[in-house]
């Protein structure tokens, strides 16, 4: 029989389980912001909403440590328990992964990037976004016990990642098409980085995706 998590986490776990995934999902949206902000030359309000991202991931970190604890305190067989943690951990390294390129973006002149590597980043930035929101709305529906709907939604995650990794490589081909324009050429590997760093989140989310669908099929179904 399908198993409730609801009989399964008190309802303070629950609640606190909600809030982190609210969290993971506004810091998605703001790197998607700023993106977008830098893109229309607005420089110090992408910076503003960077510092902001930066601060929601800070708390959804405490939170994590909060939930661990709760869970770790249930009395549920061991193994169960290790990968309820794991799936928990999870949304918090996604959200930290997205820490650490903002911090790149930061740092890069985004502004003398050629227009269509630009672009292809910002696409690339709303697919890792919108993969995040995805994930986080598959395990929102883990939690309402809605399992075929959660799987629907782990399902599109991986196929979003696909595209990500497609928009890569086109960008990566930019890269090298526009080499000898970057000023200093270290910029270029700067721009890499990121683009790479990027897609790597998206793998993070599949790979997330991959090992929620697992969890709701094997122990929850």
């Amino acid at each position: 029989m399908p198993v409730n998590l609801g009989d399964i986490f008190p309802s303070d776990t629950i609640d606190k389980l909600e809030e982190y995934i609210s969290i993971a999902s506004k810091v998605a949206e703001r790197f998607k912001q700023a993106v977008n902000l830098l893109n229309r030359y607005q420089v110090g309000d992408a910076r503003m909403v960077l510092t902001e991202l930066v601060e929601l991931e800070d708390r959804g970190e405490k939170l994590r440590s909060e939930l661990e604890y709760s869970i770790s305190s249930l009395r549920l067989e061991a193994s169960f328990m290790s990968e309820l943690l794991g799936i928990v951990s999870s949304i918090d390294m996604i959200s930290d992964h997205i820490k650490e390129v903002a911090k790149e973006l930061r740092i890069i002149p985004f502004l003398e990037i050629p227009q269509e590597l630009r672009a292809g980043l910002l696409e690339l930035s709303e697919l890792v976004a919108k993969a995040v929101e995805i994930y986080n709305k598959a395990f929102r529906a883990v939690l309402r016990s809605n399992f075929e709907e959660a799987l629907r939604l782990l399902d599109e995650v991986v196929k979003l990642e696909e595209k990500a990794d497609d928009v890569e490589v086109r960008n990566r081909g930019l890269i090298l098409e526009y080499g000898d324009k970057f000023k200093p050429l270290a910029m270029a590997i700067m721009v890499h980085s990121l683009n790479k760093a990027l897609e790597d989140t998206a793998d993070i989310c599949a790979l997330s995706a991959t090992s929620l669908k697992i969890l709701v099929m094997a122990r929850l179904l």
